[in-house]
């Protein structure tokens, strides 16, 4: 073995330090179980949060997207040290990029689907803007918030348009969009898991807390 290797070795085999796992709590693990438990809400409701404007999801987010990026250097530490939380990231990150290609074909099929045109073209809403109504399909959302714009028609005519997720020739998509979900949901709930157990193992055996009350958590 040449030195580098053997140095490279000893690092990853080597105890952090108080200071190195004080930072890992208040700038990556209290991050990522905050973001996470944002995303396992997300999912229990049903809601992917999917948005026609950027053709990717509001709440649910790459893993290092969850952590500030002038502390992602921590992040990559902390994935050294522990190779089987990174399994899991990596694990989160590719079930994430299956349900967002799930979302994003449904969304397409949809907007040319026939019976969405028509029941579209069947209400005020501008064909420009008919795309919101493909978001709430396949976000599959059946009551809006007052704050949305087309709260009214959706309470009157939602239930009709949802039906769409059955239609034989939207089928296909939609079943593979929530067993994309399901899949995600797993790795969502795993991770979510062993972020917590890190988060307690650390910080009692370091005697810290677990986030420090001095630092705010930035998601």
């Amino acid at each position: 073995l040449s030195f580098t290797t053997m140095r490279t070795s000893r690092r990853k085999k080597a105890r952090p330090s108080k200071d190195q796992v004080r930072a890992w709590l208040t700038t990556v693990i209290a991050p990522l179980a905050s973001a996470l438990a944002v995303e396992q809400h997300r999912l229990t409701s049903g809601n992917w949060s999917f948005r026609c404007d950027t053709q990717d999801f509001e709440f649910l987010w790459p893993i290092k997207k969850m952590v500030a990026a002038v502390h992602e250097p921590n992040l990559q530490q902390l994935l050294r040290y522990r190779p089987d939380l990174g399994k899991l990231t990596s694990h989160h990150d590719r079930s994430l990029a299956g349900l967002r290609t799930a979302a994003r074909t449904a969304y397409d099929r949809l907007l040319h689907n026939e019976r969405f045109l028509v029941l579209a073209s069947s209400t005020s809403v501008s064909e420009h803007d008919r795309r919101y109504l493909a978001e709430y399909v396949v976000n599959g959302l059946r009551d809006l918030a007052s704050y949305y714009t087309f709260q009214e028609l959706w309470t009157r005519d939602g239930g009709k348009f949802l039906e769409l997720r059955g239609d034989p020739a939207l089928g296909s998509e939609f079943v593979a969009l929530e067993a994309a979900g399901g899949e995600f949901s797993k790795c969502v709930n795993s991770l979510l898991r062993a972020v917590g157990s890190l988060q307690e193992e650390l910080a009692d055996s370091y005697k810290l807390p677990p986030v420090d009350p001095t630092d705010a958590v930035r998601v």
